[in-house]
């Protein structure tokens, strides 16, 4: 029987009603539908649709998943700032600053370097880890200078010898705030040219791994061509030579 042609009579006011209908739209009463078709009494499959309105509408999974983000959104910012702290901390050993009339003192390193390698006979010259650092703070005064157009102010170099390598370390202010930005190498004359290994590094006292410190001492040259004076005279040596709190270096005289 089509469709349309199927009505519910009520029992009660013999009212003929559609058969969607459950109550008379007459009177009200509740109507007899067992005796339709079961094609129109078989209720569809919505079990899916609800599941997935009772998830959307689940007001305990919306605090559970909020307490999530504002979790995730807490520990990044901790994070940041853990490591906003740590790159702003010194690094330890940091040598003091050298007074004026001290400085008056301090050694020719560079002026040492181009006499000994123009006159000969070859020459040993040593230097102390304190006379080097002394030395980098007269040569090398406080200026600003545009890294990457990020306006630093470059405030000293210095350096410590350890056996068989070098790590040197420049310090730089931002917004009135000191960063120390390093790496420790091995150095190796030959031909006049210089070869260097970074074995490591460091951002204030965050420890940055050789292998990473290959890409991070790159974007970190213009604050070595600070420096670049010395080394083009370092590489005009027969052989230079780190101990523990000095450095050797033989002119070719």
């Amino acid at each position: 029987m089509p469709t349309q042609e199927v009505i519910l009579r009520c029992h009660n006011c013999g009212y003929e009603n559609e058969h969607q209908r459950v109550y008379c739209h007459s009177c009200g009463t509740k109507l007899d539908r067992s005796a339709l078709p079961p094609e129109l009494t078989a209720r569809k499959n919505t079990s899916k649709v609800e599941q997935r309105i009772r998830k959307m509408t689940n007001p305990r999974r919306g605090k559970v998943s909020g307490a999530f983000k504002a979790l995730g959104k807490s520990l990044l910012a901790a994070f940041v700032l853990a490591f906003l702290v740590v790159v702003f901390l010194p690094p330890d050993d940091v040598p003091a600053l050298i007074g004026p009339i001290e400085l008056t003192s301090a050694p020719t390193i560079y002026d040492d370097l181009t006499n000994a390698s123009s006159q000969p006979p070859a020459r040993r010259l040593a230097y102390s880890e304190p006379g080097a650092n002394a030395y980098l703070q007269a040569a090398y005064r406080a200026r600003d200078i545009d890294f990457y157009l990020i306006p630093l102010r470059f405030e000293r170099a210095y350096t410590k010898f350890n056996e068989g390598n070098v790590q040197i370390t420049g310090q730089v202010s931002l917004f009135g705030l000191s960063l120390y930005a390093g790496g420790t190498y091995t150095l190796n004359l030959k031909s006049g040219k210089m070869d260097k290994n970074c074995l490591g590094g460091h951002l204030g006292r965050l420890q940055i791994p050789g292998y990473v410190m290959q890409f991070v001492d790159g974007a970190l040259s213009p604050l070595w061509k600070l420096v670049d004076r010395d080394r083009r005279i370092i590489q005009q040596m027969q052989t230079i030579t780190f101990r523990k709190g000095a450095v050797e270096i033989m002119s070719r005289g």
